[in-house]
């Protein structure tokens, strides 16, 4: 009865790994991909907002100190 139950155990291996692994290990690295360039374009705008908003409060504390206005 053991080994009958290997048996199964190692056809149930073989076929998984010939139909199911490769599908799902396809998608799994397609998908790190997209999530890999999503971080990225988060990364920019990150650094892209932070530089505006440096920029306007240098902007603003210069105006205020020069008496200037700022555009």
């Amino acid at each position: 009865m053991k080994k009958q139950g290997e048996l199964y155990g190692v056809k149930f291996n073989s076929w998984f790994n010939a139909h199911v692994y490769p599908k799902v290990s396809g998608q799994v690295a397609s998908g790190g991909e997209v999530i890999k360039k999503e971080i990225e374009n988060q990364k920019n705008n990150i650094a892209k907002n932070s530089w505006e908003k440096i920029k306007n409060y240098l902007a603003e504390n210069f105006s205020k100190f020069f008496g200037t206005k700022v555009e």
